[in-house]
């Protein structure tokens, strides 16, 4: 192995001991990419990163989203609030899940964090998938989910995309691995699983949200200021408490191939979400 690593949990995630600054040859990134795939989740700490080096660092995985004449990076927190998220708490999640392909990663920068910044906490829909009792796989084995805008505090009324379906019991595009695909915050939806009865699906729902959000299957990251991390957001959901302290955290898209970028309103949308949250602050 090329590379000192260290798990950061038992549930999910390694740390890297990878130098930003020095490009790696073919075979390193072969194994980076290996990393990503078996962990789900890539920490790599205590170096100073511009957007370039997060690009260049998150290229050797998979395709970062670009979209001509607009940065690739965004903000999901500052100290002054004006990120595309408000500072509130947000559920369980997976990013994008109203694609019709939903991005295959996601990655944070910690640009600036003090000592009373909330974390991010990650759950592990794959290690959940295994965990499955045979008679509850059987049960989700041929059900679908509706996935829809998970919507906005402040603007109720925007909602740019059609709900789209996926299956409750997915594959990975490059592992083939299952995972687990529904999430805490499509619970504001009226019906999520198509084909059952709101008792039934209220019954699978628990027993599914038991295993995967079960504190054995979740890492608590604590960020510290220059912390990289490179989720898998097929694999794993994510969840923030409630914005506290100094923390700016910078974010980028990853997807799968560059052909997945065509068509993609992400940028679109986030476009949108941050000019009408700033229309709703000017005006509030």
């Amino acid at each position: 192995m090329t590379f000192s690593t260290q798990p950061v949990s038992p549930a999910l995630g390694i740390e890297v001991d990878l130098d930003p600054a020095r490009d790696l040859d073919a075979e390193e990134q072969a194994e980076l990419r290996a990393l990503f795939l078996e962990h789900h989740l890539i920490l790599i700490r205590g170096h100073q990163m511009s957007v370039d080096d997060t690009v260049r660092v998150c290229g050797y995985i998979t395709d970062v989203l670009h979209k001509e004449g607009v940065p690739p990076e965004a903000y999901v927190s500052t100290p002054k609030g004006d990120a595309v998220l408000p500072d509130l708490e947000v559920p369980w999640h997976g990013d994008m899940n109203f694609n019709v392909t939903p991005h295959l990663g996601a990655a944070l920068y910690a640009e600036e964090i003090d000592e009373v910044s909330c974390p991010t906490w990650y759950a592990n829909a794959a290690r959940a998938a295994e965990k499955l009792p045979p008679e509850l796989r059987a049960e989700i084995q041929d059900l679908e989910v509706a996935h829809d805008w998970p919507g906005t505090p402040w603007d109720p009324t925007f909602n740019p995309v059609e709900a789209t379906r996926h299956p409750l019991l997915w594959s990975h595009p490059l592992s083939q691995k299952p995972f687990v695909y529904i999430a805490e915050r499509q619970l504001r939806q009226p019906h999520l699983i198509d084909g059952v009865d709101p008792a039934e699906e209220k019954r699978l729902i628990d027993e599914l949200f038991a295993i995967l959000y079960a504190p054995d299957n979740i890492y608590e990251h604590r960020w510290q200021t220059n912390d990289l991390v490179i989720w898998d957001n097929l694999m794993l959901q994510h969840r923030r408490g409630n914005v506290t302290g100094r923390r700016t955290l910078r974010r980028l898209a990853l997807v799968n191939g560059p052909d997945a970028a065509e068509g993609d309103e992400y940028f679109d949308i986030q476009g949108t979400m941050r000019a009408r949250r700033l229309g709703h602050v000017a005006t509030a």
